[in-house]
């Protein structure tokens, strides 16, 4: 362990110091532990090191918290696919329990721990990611078909993370779609042990391959013996919105959110589901949530200005009294994006601006200006990512240009085609449909 450069993140320069002594004792060289008192020195240190293992506390007080520090290194690329990213925090509530567990880091350890117990984890985290920190890196590269290449290999020389190993082949077949080889590895792990994630995996197959009735029963049972499972609740919610059942999903959604802290990915499909209902005062609600809980992030960028820009214009078709309010309000972060982004916006994102600004024109009834903005924005082609080509499309429908819905839905259809978060891809499909 000696060669191992170790990060300790905390605002406590006691508890820095405690599992120093701790890490010493345990066989780290004393010039190998760096250590950070906020996220912001914790970021920094990472990009300029080569860090081996992170030990973050959770709760920081003011500003960014562990896991959010977590998503910054993994979105940024920041470590290495050997890296250990271990939690730690004094909050042993359920409801922290249950972020951690969705968090899903290396391991996380309950406040206070003796080095005994952090060498215990700390070593099982390192030799597990030596073992496997191919299979995560596959992972985060999306690189399915070569992951489940390296699951066969990877077998052999590892069973003792046989089952480990299957459930990244489920998931990597069920990325591809390949949702019948799936279901066979889920119910021949289920075959050998009585598993959850197995059983939630197979439940999960099956909504794909259409058969709702059983997959419906298959997770019931699930959560007969454990409610408040995040993972068979969040399956619940995403079979909800395969059978076209909106208000059931985002019952489901909301239920996940009370029994842990804000989930970013999970707020987004709230809003798009509330967008896709034209509940549109409340779809402003929720994406504030999603900026609280984003704010100083990776998230937190021109993209999710614009996207704020966006409900508050769709909720103008049906708030007369706020109608005002809401242009003005849109007027308002168009201008501070212009001022705070003018280094950031390309010729793309300039014509995402242009959209808002023919929408923004037709709120006030200058449909010259609008008809010559989407005209030239349908002539560029230059729109790319789903929103702006919802929004777009949203436009044409309002405006009953059928031709040029039918043209713009096509490109609307590709930028389905390919999401990481089957939750969010579930959600953009029903605003999709809601517009068809």
């Amino acid at each position: 362990m000696l060669d191992k450069k170790v990060l300790i993140a905390d605002d406590s320069i006691i508890v820095i110091s405690s599992v120093k002594n701790m890490l010493i004792k345990i066989g780290f060289n004393e010039r190998n532990i760096l250590s950070a008192k906020s996220v912001r020195v914790a970021l920094s240190l990472v990009k300029s090191h080569s860090i081996d293992v992170v030990i973050s506390d959770y709760n920081f007080g003011a500003g960014l918290n562990g896991k959010q520090f977590y998503e910054e290194i993994i979105h940024y690329d920041l470590i290495k696919s050997k890296c250990v990213f271990i939690v730690i925090t004094g909050d042993s509530s359920k409801k922290a329990v249950r972020m951690l567990t969705e968090l899903k880091p290396d391991d996380y350890i309950l406040k206070p721990f003796n080095a005994e117990s952090l060498k215990h984890r700390l070593f099982r985290s390192i030799k597990k990611k030596d073992a496997l920190h191919e299979l995560f890196a596959l992972q985060k590269k999306e690189m399915y078909e070569k992951g489940l290449d390296y699951c066969e290999n990877l077998s052999q020389f590892h069973p003792e993370y046989k089952f480990l190993i299957e459930k990244f082949k489920g998931e990597f077949l069920t990325k591809l779609s390949l949702h019948d080889k799936a279901k066979k590895v889920y119910q021949s792990v289920l075959e050998t042990k009585d598993v959850l994630w197995a059983k939630i995996g197979y439940a999960n197959s099956l909504a794909n391959l259409g058969d709702m009735i059983e997959a419906d029963k298959l997770l019931d049972k699930v959560l007969e013996l454990d409610p408040y499972n995040i993972d068979a609740n969040i399956s619940k919610g995403n079979l909800n919105l395969l059978k076209s059942d909106i208000p059931l999903a985002i019952k489901h959604y909301d239920f996940v959110n009370s029994l842990t802290f804000g989930n970013s990915e999970r707020e987004l499909v709230l809003v798009n589901l509330c967008l896709a209902q034209r509940d549109y005062a409340e779809a402003i609600n929720r994406y504030d949530n999603y900026l609280t809980i984003n704010k100083d992030t990776y998230r937190d960028n021109v993209f999710s200005r614009l996207n704020k820009i966006r409900t508050l214009l769709y909720a103008c078709s049906n708030s007369k009294e706020n109608k005002s309010n809401y242009t003005n309000l849109a007027k308002h972060i168009v201008q501070d994006v212009l001022t705070h982004y003018k280094d950031e916006i390309s010729s793309e994102i300039q014509e995402e601006i242009n959209l808002i600004i023919a929408h923004i024109a037709l709120e006030s009834k200058q449909y010259g200006i609008t008809l010559k903005y989407l005209k030239q924005i349908l002539s560029n082609n230059k729109l790319k990512h789903f929103y702006s080509l919802y929004q777009l499309n949203w436009l044409f429908d309002l405006l009953c240009c059928e031709s040029e819905f039918s043209l713009t839905l096509i490109n609307l259809t590709k930028a389905l085609q390919h999401h990481n978060n089957n939750s969010i891809l579930s959600s953009k499909m029903a605003m999709v449909e809601q517009l068809i």
